[in-house]
């Protein structure tokens, strides 16, 4: 099944930060089983903490996670490029690792896009 919504979230050293980005996430209105969150692990010098975390996330709910390990860092821009190259949705969003959404933020976005764009 194609998800609605693919949501690129490059990550650089930011694993205190995940259980809180990730529940934002998981927690929509519109259903975890209709977004596809695309971690990219941009590299990450923090010991594996951001990569463990991730993978922790990814074994949650692997329908809906994929995480993308790059071996070196390539810079915020570049890590979203990577991950577009994942994206399997109609619509793509951008998220910081370190953001949390409205519970009913891809919802919301979703009905506009699909009523503007019909």
């Amino acid at each position: 099944m194609n998800k609605k919504i693919s949501i690129i979230i490059p990550c650089f050293n930011v694993a205190n930060y995940l259980d809180r980005s990730y529940a934002s996430l998981k927690n929509q209105t519109i259903g975890i089983d209709e977004i596809e969150c695309i971690f990219v692990n941009d590299g990450s010098t923090d010991g594996g903490k951001t990569i463990e975390k991730l993978k922790e996330i990814e074994r949650d709910n692997p329908d809906s996670v994929i995480v993308v390990d790059l071996p070196e860092n390539v810079g915020q821009g570049e890590a979203r490029n990577i991950g577009l190259t994942y994206a399997s949705s109609e619509y793509i969003q951008f998220f910081d690792a370190d953001d949390e959404l409205r519970k009913d933020a891809c919802e919301v976005l979703y009905n506009i896009l699909k009523k503007t764009l019909e």
